[in-house]
């Protein structure tokens, strides 16, 4: 009998009438289910894994281009790709510090979207040298703390892709209160962050809260990023935020539809 790797095979003994042996074929897994009409075929949604990647997909999917079509009509579309980054450092300084790295990481994401917010609206800095220098600040403090972290190299695959199939059920509940958190305040200051992303100043002199927006914006803007990294990772969310964007507005440049 087979051992070792070919454990899992089941070996038929029996001769057929030309007197050959029948081949090793594998024995059907335990744990798969089988649909009526496939056959023998493997019914993948009945797995919750399955299920849980697929909402989390598609919740992702969603938020995320929302949140995008402002940063891009803002033209501050890196704004992602920076907070994704920094993220990296978020998630090993959690780890060095022994406490829950996706909270520091939503601690850092915050700290760092207000941070630059802050930055720009005092005219210091224009804001696409602004994000560079953000970004690369962050990937370089990531990879000092990561070199520090003992332990994280072997998971750093999946903070930088994203790892859909190991979401949890608490991690899929927090995925959609904050895409319903960031929905709900897209579409109730939908029209003063229209004008905004237009002309700031002429919303300030038409005298919208234009501070009170933007600062509801960013914070949504960054409990989007932070959601995003737990399924697409860090090196993709910004990819997540934009391209759906510019694919829309090869389609419809109106903010109708």
């Amino acid at each position: 009998m087979p051992v070792g790797p070919r454990s899992a095979l089941r070996t038929e003994n029996s001769l057929c009438s030309t007197g050959r042996r029948f081949t090793c074929r594998p024995a059907p897994d335990v744990g798969c289910r089988k649909s009526r009409a496939g056959g023998g075929r493997v019914d993948i949604w009945g797995y919750g894994f399955f299920i849980r990647a697929v909402a989390a997909g598609v919740l992702c999917g969603f938020a995320c281009p929302l949140v995008g079509v402002f940063l891009v009509a803002r033209r501050y579309s890196f704004f992602a790709d920076a907070l994704a980054h920094i993220a990296l450092a978020g998630v090993a300084l959690g780890i060095i510090l022994n406490l829950s790295p996706h909270v520091i990481t939503l601690l850092v994401v915050v700290g760092a979207a207000f941070a630059v917010e802050w930055l720009r609206q005092r005219r210091r800095f224009h804001a696409d040298a602004l994000l560079a220098t953000v970004m690369a600040a962050g990937l370089s403090l990531g990879v000092i703390l990561v070199s520090k972290s003992r332990g994280f190299g072997a998971d750093l695959t999946g903070f930088l892709f994203g790892s859909l199939l190991t979401i949890s059920p608490i991690d899929l509940q927090m995925i959609a209160l904050l895409v319903l958190v960031a929905a709900g305040t897209v579409f109730l200051f939908y029209k003063h962050l229209f004008v905004i992303a237009l002309d700031e100043e002429y919303a300030r002199a038409a005298g919208l809260k234009v501070t009170l927006v933007n600062t509801a914006f960013i914070l949504v803007a960054a409990l989007t990023v932070a959601v995003a990294l737990r399924a697409v990772g860090v090196l993709l969310t910004g990819a997540l935020v934009v391209v759906p964007v510019l694919i829309a507005v090869r389609v419809n440049r109106s903010f109708r539809g």
